[in-house]
């Protein structure tokens, strides 16, 4: 069965408050007897991500779910969720099921330009650093195309600073190592300036990825960026 997916608008970072969930039984099958928006998951992921089941769909929500139970054949939906809310590692195998983190460089061209624009209005009065958030970031294609426009805009990588979050653990760990595939250009030709080709990938030059800040987070925690301000903020679903 293929793998459907969609995208969370929010980064990850597991919240203190305690959610009470049933019992898990000894054994059970892990077919979908049980509604499905009423899943143990499904319910936890409400709670702690913002997941929005209605939205998806019963079949969206169901191939997730049959697909996360092939991981854990042994454990029951409750217990899968009970585990989740213990183990941060399993959280993250558990939200790795229920997101999607294909995207491409320069994806949204207008936002760049916008971007380019309001870094070259205020050139001769910038006060400070320019600070930029990405959330989510999925892979790093949007925070490496947000360093590329301010190089290109005149701006110094000393002189801007990236904070690029994600809620999926494995997605940011790609996103990391500012290793992208050829399809990431969606045709494009990848800058040699900004670039450096290794094998079938290309690198992102480290004078930019040393900019940007990878913090795996959670838009629902409160206080989450209380002590930092923001000139741009790129938010998308």
């Amino acid at each position: 069965m293929r793998k459907r997916y969609f995208r969370l608008s929010c980064a990850r970072c597991i919240l203190s408050t305690a959610i009470m969930l049933p019992d898990p039984p000894l054994l059970e099958d892990h077919a979908l007897t049980t509604p499905v928006l009423f899943n143990p998951v499904v319910k936890f992921l409400q709670v702690q991500i913002g997941l929005e089941p209605e939205s998806l769909g019963v079949r969206v929500l169901g191939d997730c779910l049959s697909d996360l139970a092939r991981d854990f054949p042994d454990r029951s939906y409750a217990a899968i969720a009970l585990s989740a809310q213990q183990d941060a590692a399993v959280f993250d195998q558990v939200v790795a099921h229920f997101s999607v983190n294909e995207s491409w460089l320069f994806r949204n061209a207008e936002q760049f330009a916008q971007l380019r624009q309001f870094v070259q209005s205020r050139a001769q009065a910038r006060p400070r650093p320019l600070n930029v958030l990405s959330l989510p970031c999925a892979s790093g294609e949007e925070p490496a195309s947000i360093a590329i426009t301010l190089q290109e805009a005149g701006v110094p990588p000393s002189e801007f600073s990236i904070i690029a979050g994600e809620l999926d653990g494995e997605a940011l760990a790609k996103a990391r190592l500012g290793r992208f595939p050829r399809s990431a250009f969606r045709g494009a030709a990848p800058d040699s300036r900004w670039f450096e080709q290794r094998d079938q990938h290309y690198i992102l030059a480290s004078s930019l990825l040393s900019r940007i800040e990878y913090r795996q987070l959670n838009v629902l925690v409160a206080g989450l960026f209380q002590d930092e301000l923001f000139d741009v903020i790129f938010c998308r679903n």
